[in-house]
């Protein structure tokens, strides 16, 4: 048996299916959260440029496309506000049917401000849908029972992970927290980089010398 061999295959897999938008999908396959996060992403950008209309100017058209992508976190952060943990093809449906609502609106006409109309249509989506969306969620809670020890160990021989997996709610709340800490962090920076600047000087030494 070629082990190493095996081995290549096996890594050339793994990084196929991780640059794949769907992957973030394959809840039973191990896949690091940072790579969930940004199949994920790519997943909801595929989703938007085909299934809306969009500028025909390329630059246009792909930050409208990247604005609503951000914008469509808000609906997966209101998920996680309410610790309804929904993941995999369960939430996939979900902002599908916010994209094709906004969709159907748009083939009928009369959208003026789109950016608008689909923001207001992803806020509210949770809310509407709320009844639904919380029996997914305690459905999803349930789940299957822990499995034994003995299983445990099994899985684990053939490197399958047994651990939680932190769900996609979970990560998008998680970046979210990243980015606000690096731009609060970075606002003290510039904040105290301008006090210094303002603040005279009251080191008689550091004093620049005055002509005779």
């Amino acid at each position: 048996m070629d082990v190493f061999g095996q081995y290549l295959d096996n890594r050339d897999d793994e990084q196929a299916r991780r640059r794949r938008p769907e992957a973030w999908l394959e809840l039973n396959q191990p896949l690091a959260p940072e790579a969930r996060l940004l199949a994920f992403d790519r997943w909801v950008r595929t989703q938007l440029s085909t299934r809306l209309q969009w500028p025909a100017d390329p630059a246009r058209r792909t930050r409208l496309i990247e604005q609503c992508r951000v914008r469509l976190e808000t609906l997966v952060l209101d998920l996680w506000r309410r610790g309804w943990m929904l993941d995999g093809r369960v939430l996939a449906g979900h902002i599908l049917a916010a994209i094709d609502a906004v969709s159907a609106a748009q083939k009928k006409g009369g959208i003026r401000d789109f950016y608008a109309y689909f923001s207001r249509a992803v806020e509210a989506y949770v809310g509407t849908n709320a009844e639904e969306l919380q029996q997914e969620a305690r459905k999803a809670a349930s789940g299957p029972a822990k499995i034994g020890s003995l299983a445990t160990s099994a899985l684990a021989a053939f490197g399958v992970s047994t651990e939680p997996r932190i769900s996609l709610p979970e990560l998008v709340a998680q970046r979210r927290a990243e980015i606000a800490s690096e731009k609060a962090e970075k606002l003290r920076a510039k904040l105290a980089r301008e006090r210094r600047l303002q603040t005279p000087c009251s080191d008689p030494a550091a004093q620049p010398e005055l002509p005779l």
